[in-house]
């Protein structure tokens, strides 16, 4: 028989047999975590920034302050250059303007982070547009972008832009006679969306429109369109963490995996992705069918490009228009044909002035996606924004219905008319400067960059510029967080404007800067200016209580978190 110290030796060596295993895959985990955190830190040592625990990271923070609001606190915190982690993942985050301007404008391949697909089209969606893509083929895009907002252009838009106001004008008619409450950033997101029907589908997708106005024969046309209209804001919203795929947070705590929790969600979406893949590919074949319905019309192609042979001499790599655009005819979208000056027409006949190349049909496609999904809501949120701030400045408005009055109350706004508007633009700069359309740009450095004489940056680094933080920072900006939309009159205009310049003129970008500018930033100046003018001309705006501060929320842009709930008042 075994004596009892044999008995428990022969017993402890079984359990260290049997846990050895473990404690070796445990602490290989371990080290596989450890050590990258470690590393990491070491080579970033100079850059300051909030505590950031393996794994996790800033995860908490950015979860209860959101991530504009968290870039901001760190700016305060730790100064205008630090990091901040998002799970495991490193961010290098540039709050001084003329640092971020600086090193912008040399990195020009945008940081988009890990895409989660469900599927090969799915992909397209998200990189083959001018926002997700980089390098040569970006700079493609971009060039075959410029000629749809060029002024001949802008001037083509106009006629839609006044027509979505008035018939949004029309719905709020009723409100202000009734007295009841309007959540007025929806009824801005129909208005923009019908714009961005009319300029990017050369269609009129009638979303203002109430049931009384519909024919019979109307309506099956506008259940499409309505659909189309859900998988748009389907996709903008999936453009927030907080609606994002489940499979996310694994991507982000565990970057070593992405690659294995990619092909996960590729072979089994879940719920959130599959919905959102769904909505994309709503939007891809809407825009295909048009493609497909103006290639199908060669007349047409033949006039377009007849009209562009005129400015060759433009200099840019793609061909413009050579006048105004004619008024956006509407159409189905099974099978409309694009309008001839319209963005898709541009884009079709569209040639590279070096290789004489169209883009192929995908390639449009994907650019009529991003055009669709980065100007719907961005531009509904400046408009909401900017009645906002002017319902709780009685002087501001004011100031904006006499520059109204003085243009006349019954006349549409012509393009040659948009510089009699300095309060309006005055009021859309301040606007953009406290809620611009995104809190962030974003850039990674494909060669090793010098960013600072203490810190050198690897390739693959990505940054951040704190666009929402700088903008409101008060070392640049006197009375920071102060409306104040005198501060961008000029000329005299208004001696109250004196004191109130930034001290850099790099401190406002609200539509970034360097190779990446917003291209469409024209056309969404363009857009409110307008909607501020058409609405003002008839109404006034009364905030419901409880929205002061605004809350908002990041998805592809800084939008109202909860709306915008007004009172619509009839000017006498």
């Amino acid at each position: 028989m075994l004596s009892a110290a044999a008995l428990q030796q022969s017993c402890s060596s079984s359990a260290a047999q049997a846990i050895s295993p473990l404690t070796a895959v445990l602490c290989a985990l371990g080290l596989l975590i450890w050590v990258p955190w470690a590393l990491n830190r070491w080579r970033f040592r100079h850059i300051p920034g909030p505590w950031a625990p393996p794994v996790l990271g800033n995860l908490l923070g950015l979860a209860q302050h959101d991530l504009h609001g968290y870039l901001e606190l760190c700016r305060k915190r730790h100064g205008t250059l630090f990091k901040i982690y998002i799970g495991s993942n490193m961010i290098v985050c540039l709050a001084e303007p003329g640092l971020a301007r600086r090193t912008f404008s040399k990195l020009s391949c945008r940081h988009s982070g890990v895409q989660l697909v469900a599927g090969p089209q799915d992909w397209d969606f998200l990189v083959d547009g001018l926002v997700g893509a980089n390098g040569t083929a970006w700079r493609t895009l971009r060039t075959a972008w410029q000629p749809a907002f060029g002024s001949a252009a802008l001037e083509g838009y106009v006629s839609g832009m006044n027509a979505a106001a008035e018939e949004l004008r029309q719905r709020l008619e009723a409100a202000a006679a009734s007295g009841e409450e309007v959540e007025l950033f929806g009824e801005l997101g129909a208005m923009t969306m019908d714009v961005v029907g009319q300029a990017a589908y050369g269609v009129d997708l009638h979303t203002l429109q109430t049931a009384e106005d519909v024919t019979q024969q109307q309506q099956q046309q506008q259940q499409q369109e309505s659909s189309l209209l859900a998988a748009i804001k389907a996709v903008f919203e999936g453009g927030g963490v907080a609606n994002s795929s489940n499979y996310l947070p694994l991507v982000l705590l565990f970057p070593l995996l992405a690659p294995l929790v990619q092909a996960l969600a590729y072979r089994w979406p879940d719920a959130k992705l599959a919905r959102l893949a769904k909505a994309r590919a709503k939007i891809r074949q809407a825009s295909m069918q048009l493609v497909q319905g103006w290639r199908g019309h060669p007349q047409q192609q033949q006039q377009q490009q007849q009209q562009q042979q005129h400015a060759r001499s433009a200099g840019n790599g793609y061909m413009q228009p050579a006048g105004s655009l004619p008024e956006v005819a509407a159409g189905a979208l099974s099978g409309a044909a694009g309008a001839p000056g319209t963005f898709p027409g541009l884009m079709l006949t569209a040639r590279d002035k070096e290789t004489g190349q169209q883009l192929t049909d995908e390639q449009v496609v994907s650019q009529l996606n991003t055009f669709l999904v980065a100007a719907f809501e961005t531009t509904a949120s400046a408009i909401a924004c900017c009645i906002y701030f002017i319902a709780q400045h009685p002087q501001v408005q004011d100031a904006l219905l006499a520059e109204v009055d003085a243009f006349g109350r019954q006349r549409r706004v012509a393009f040659s008319d948009l510089d009699q508007f300095p309060q309006a633009d005055a009021i859309l700069k301040e606007t953009l400067r406290l809620i611009p359309p995104g809190a962030i740009a974003a850039r990674f450095t494909e060669q090793g960059h010098q960013l600072t004489p203490e810190v050198w940056l690897p390739p693959g680094t990505p940054l951040f510029a704190c666009i929402h933080a700088y903008q409101r920072d008060p070392q640049l900006w006197p009375a920071a967080e102060q409306f104040r939309p005198e501060r961008w009159l000029q000329d005299g205009a208004s001696a109250a404007a004196e004191g109130l310049q930034p001290s850099t003129p790099d401190a406002y970008s609200p539509f970034g800067f360097g190779g990446r500018l917003c291209v469409g930033m024209r056309f969404a100046n363009q857009e409110v200016v307008i909607a501020l003018v058409r609405l003002y001309q008839c109404f006034t705006f009364e905030l419901q209580p409880g929205q002061v501060p605004l809350p908002v929320k990041q998805t592809f842009a800084l939008i109202p978190a909860q709306g915008l709930r007004v009172r619509v008042q009839k000017r006498s």
